[in-house]
């Protein structure tokens, strides 16, 4: 267990559509349980209106209009509450080596108008989080959960063992670092020894590791992130603005470069809020694929502004901050690289053919920011795309709600390149 009041992980819901965060592996006695309670704080909450009307923020009467990206932030810093679990909802009534796992559903915990009026968050709506037992169906034998695209800055490295403190937002304080080991199978991207010589202290890294059922943490692949010493940011993207060349994405992670010397990029570019980035003059593109092996003539699409889609995830070097120049509020960042890394979404299946490793979304159930007007294909690699609640893709069938992690990249065929599939 930890102290009352402790930040145990900053969790992002959109992430969670397809990934786990890993909130720790404690000593808990054997015995009777009444309930337990979880403190949910959410300091930032960006959304894009796509309701076909106005949406009132606030008791003071702010409105975020129809298609137009809002951002709300509550007084006290403080959307959510506590949240009881009681042993008739599924806690069990006593642990005895139980693994478990609370899953949020969206749709019934997602934005909702309050009794007064306007926008909050409520986890306390009926059915909004359930317990699952853990492991789900298709996690190998040994492995009770996954963490999946831990993005943090190492704070030390004693043999193959890491420390990564997750960047981000610390308003509450920081979160709990996640400290794993690396075998002899574990995969090192961006990285010329492609050993545990690559990482050092001060790096910030993508990781995948597995949660054993002992509680160990073993890093599965390590992701080397930022290729420069300045700073970054990385979001979805919400809206594109050809005309001006710009682009809006929602911060979900932000890394302030030691030797950093921009106070408006270090004060004014939040987690959890939206910024403006535009391309510098020599501006280059890339794709993170995390040892996917996707066709080259695929990622070839990604070479400039026209690749550039609605709910990509982009991550962005940024060479200066600056105001909007296209006149609305946001803060703009300057960048001379975009990278494209992993989008998540939610939908339900259309087709499978597992014997192409491809099935088909059914695009009435993708959400409205990708703007996809025909069904698309999502291409899994076997023995490399992880699943759970299947163990492959022969488990999954249409009408299925199937959510994934994926390199999104509209011009080519397919469309969605999945290093996770998780099936509901």
């Amino acid at each position: 267990m930890v102290p009352n009041g402790t930040v145990v992980a900053n969790a992002d819901l959109v992430r969670l559509q397809s990934d786990s965060a890993f909130l720790g592996s404690y000593d808990v006695p054997n015995a009777g349980y009444k309930n337990t309670v979880a403190t949910i704080a959410t300091p930032n909450l960006s959304y894009l209106n796509q309701t076909g009307a106005a949406v009132t923020e606030n008791a003071f009467g702010a409105q975020c209009s129809n298609n137009s990206i809002c951002f709300a932030s509550d007084p006290a810093g403080f959307f959510g509450g506590a949240i009881t679990l009681v042993t008739g909802t599924g806690l069990p009534a006593s642990f005895s080596g139980s693994n478990i796992a609370t899953a949020f559903d969206l749709n019934q915990s997602a934005l909702i108008t309050s009794a007064p009026g306007f926008v909050t968050l409520d986890f306390n709506q009926p059915n909004a989080l359930t317990l699952v037992a853990l492991p789900r169906a298709g996690v190998p034998s040994g492995t009770v959960d996954f963490v999946e695209d831990y993005i943090g800055t190492v704070t030390a490295v004693s043999g193959n063992t890491v420390t990564i403190q997750p960047t981000g937002s610390d308003q509450f304080g920081k979160p709990l670092p996640l400290i794993a080991t690396a075998n002899s199978s574990t995969k090192f991207d961006n990285c010329t020894t492609a050993t545990i010589a690559c990482v050092h202290t001060n790096q910030s890294l993508s990781v995948d590791a597995s949660i054993g059922t002992d509680g160990s943490v073993t890093l599965l692949e390590v992701d080397n992130l930022n290729d420069t010493t300045g700073d970054e940011v990385e979001g979805t993207i919400a809206t594109i603005d050809a005309t001006h060349q710009v682009f809006v994405i929602v911060v979900a992670d932000k890394l302030t470069a030691t030797n950093s010397t921009d106070t408006t990029f270090q004060t004014q570019v939040k987690q959890g809020a939206p910024v403006q980035v535009a391309l510098g003059s020599s501006a280059t593109f890339a794709v993170d694929t995390k040892g996917l092996l996707v066709p080259a003539a695929n990622l070839s699409t990604f070479s400039g502004f026209s690749s550039l889609a609605p709910g990509q995830t982009v991550r962005v070097n940024v060479s200066s901050t600056g105001s909007s120049t296209t006149g609305t509020a946001f803060n703009q960042v300057t960048v001379s690289k975009v990278t494209l890394r992993f989008s998540r979404l939610t939908g339900n299946i259309s087709t499978v053919v597992a014997g192409n490793s491809v099935f088909n979304y059914d695009v009435t159930t993708i959400p409205a920011l990708f703007a996809l007007t025909s069904n698309p294909q999502v291409q899994i690699f076997p023995g490399v795309t992880l699943f759970d609640g299947a163990s492959d893709l022969t488990g999954v069938t249409a009408g299925n709600s199937v959510s994934i992690r994926a390199l999104f990249l509209p011009s080519s065929t397919p469309s969605f390149f999945a290093a996770k599939v998780r099936k509901h």
